[in-house]
Parts: C-alpha cells; structure tokens; sequence
C-alpha cells in the first residue's frame, strides 16, 4: 500500500525534464488575462505547496500564477499545463515536508484533468469565475438533424 502524499499542505520541489526537441508546429499555452506571468512549467528549485483546493502556490511568491497541475499517479510524478490538450510530463518531485494548516488556494487557471477514457474526457473549466463541465465523447448530440441542404446535390 503506497502512502498519499499529494494532499493540501504538502511542500516540493521540482526538477522538470528539459523539453523534448520537437520538429513543426507545437501546442502553445494561453496566457489569458496574466500575459508573460503565467507560468506553465514548474521552476527548477523553486518551492511550492499543494492548497487547501489542491492548486498550486510558489512558497516565494504566492500571487504568482501558476498554469499547471502537480499529479501523483501510480509512484511517479507529472506536471500539466491546466489547458485543454496537454499531456502529462513525467517530472522528479523533492518532498520538502507538510503543513498543517495550507493556504486557501486561488484557484486552477484553465482545466483541471478529471477522467480520462477511450471514450471521452471530462475536463473542469473555469471561466470569469463561474465554474463549468464540458466532455469529448464519440458523438456530440448537438442540434438536431435538418433536412438535405438544397444547395448540395450528389
């Protein structure tokens, strides 16, 4: 039985994995309302800590928007960006310690991975406050089907 340790209050380090080279276009981030501020990759060395509302807060400097999520799956570490159609990037975790009493949390800026399937994925989304659900499957009801277009002809 392994012991859970990414839980509110927990302290760490992260030492991400320099980014694979890639060939062509890559997936960027957004950077919403924060710009340049928003950081989308852990900072090597730099102490965090897991809120009350499982986001993630610099130790040095609490107002700093952080645009990824700390996961804690099967014995190895990952960090993701919190937007739609990132990965998971395996990455060494440092446990620093635990403490009682965790900051509140600002929130997670973008999405927060839930469930994932062959079938769908269910993402959180946090839009000008108000939280909302969305999810991929095979079909989209969407509106229901018109009539033939007059203006296509086979």
């Amino acid at each position: 039985m392994s012991v859970q340790l990414l839980r509110p209050g927990l302290k760490f380090e992260i030492f991400p994995r320099p980014p694979r080279p890639t060939t062509g276009l890559t997936r960027t981030a957004s950077s919403y309302q924060f710009g340049d501020a928003l950081e989308v990759r852990p900072v090597s060395n730099e102490p965090y800590i897991i809120c009350a509302d499982m986001s993630v807060q610099s130790l040095f400097v609490p107002d700093k928007a952080i645009g990824w999520e700390l996961i804690d799956e099967n014995d190895r570490w990952y960090f993701r960006v919190t937007q739609h159609g990132f990965q998971p990037e395996e990455v060494f975790v440092r446990v620093i310690g635990y403490i009682d009493t965790p900051p509140e949390g600002r929130g997670y800026i973008g999405s927060i991975f839930q469930y994932s399937s062959a079938d769908a994925m269910i993402f959180d989304f946090e839009d000008d406050g108000e939280p909302e659900v969305t999810s991929r499957a095979l079909e989209c009801p969407g509106a229901p089907r018109k009539g033939p277009n007059p203006f296509f002809h086979m």
